[in-house]
């Protein structure tokens, strides 16, 4: 409990954990006395247990029972003293390491089963205290919140999203530092969720931010570097700057074309980006052609349901249609 925030943490998280719990570990009923009345009823599948852990505890006013159903409070300074004795006992790290375990296997092995459970644990994990960056546990919580980050963004949970992917970056930036291809990496990632909440602003800085770094270190052709080239481009026509996002779509065309192949999924992408830009400026014999090609190489390599194939399909069917009623209108 005492690496949960302290304010609301939930008792499925704690049940979840006590089913698995190392049995060599000491349950508050063998450091405290257990008051007789706060003893709970014998129940054979172990309920019993975890209610008189509960009853201890709150006995001594260590932690108190919140009004919403289901959700323990634990004072700031109990909390604060549970951790320093835990770091002169030098058993912090093992319990940093059993919480992270816990959080892994409620957010990416049930892959958001249950969201509303789920979006208890991201406030909890948002201010988890990860160790240093020597420690074990700061690596485990680093791929914690760069993968949960990525299968919320997955899921369309963006406002969850970009609170694991902005702590996944200072962890990352702090072990590597800022110019490390997996810190950049990161940054990409940010940027993407931002884009996706709307924060057109923060997530074209940090586009620009990355997309200098890779070209300075990997040069302008790298496939992280064209990567980086074609998410600006998706947000500048997000932002409605069609002509700029042109340019960019025609630079990660041409780029991916080369380093990669003009079959690649990336570079069949690209041609839709590109395509769908140029659409927006109404011209619409130079993007049906490039609509065309695209559709036709997504829909082989992924089938007409993948929804890279399915948004290429509808901005084709869109534009024939405004081109139909232009020329009707002529």
């Amino acid at each position: 409990m005492s690496f949960f925030n302290p304010q609301a943490i939930p008792e499925f998280a704690l049940r979840i954990y006590d089913r698995g719990t190392d049995r060599a570990a000491h349950r508050a009923r063998d450091v405290f006395p257990t008051p007789p009345l706060w003893k709970a009823p014998h129940n054979s599948d172990g309920e019993d247990d975890f209610r008189n852990d509960v009853a201890v505890l709150r006995a001594y006013s260590l932690i108190s029972v919140m009004a919403e159903k289901g959700v323990l409070k634990m004072h700031p300074l109990v909390q604060h003293c549970a951790l320093a004795w835990l770091s002169s006992a030098m058993k912090a790290e093992r319990w940093r390491l059993a919480f992270i375990k816990l959080m892994e296997r409620e957010l990416l092995s049930k892959k958001l089963a249950n969201w509303e459970e789920c979006k208890q644990l991201v406030a909890h994990i948002d201010t988890f205290h990860p160790g240093e960056p020597g420690d074990k546990s700061f690596i485990a919580w680093i791929s914690l919140t760069k993968g949960a980050g990525e299968l919320l963004q997955e899921k369309f949970k963006y406002n969850e999203a970009a609170i694991l992917v902005r702590r996944a970056l200072e962890g990352v930036e702090k072990l590597l530092g800022k110019q490390h291809p997996n810190t950049l990496r990161t940054i990409y990632n940010l940027a993407n969720v931002l884009h996706n909440q709307g924060d057109y602003g923060e997530a074209e800085r940090l586009h620009r931010r990355v997309l200098e770094a890779r070209e300075k270190e990997l040069g302008t052709q790298h496939p992280d570097t064209l990567t980086s080239v074609h998410g600006l481009a998706e947000l500048l026509v997000d932002k409605k700057m069609f002509v700029a996002a042109e340019s960019l779509y025609r630079r990660a065309l041409e780029g991916r074309e080369k380093s990669l192949s003009p079959q690649h999924s990336h570079t069949l992408v690209s041609m839709s980006g590109l395509a769908h830009a140029l659409h927006q400026q109404k011209r619409y014999e130079e993007a049906s052609s490039l609509y065309q090609q695209a559709c036709d190489g997504l829909t082989q390599r992924f089938g007409s349901q993948h929804l890279k194939t399915v948004v290429c399909l509808n901005r084709f069917a869109t534009m024939q249609q405004e081109s139909d009623t232009t020329k009707l209108q002529a």
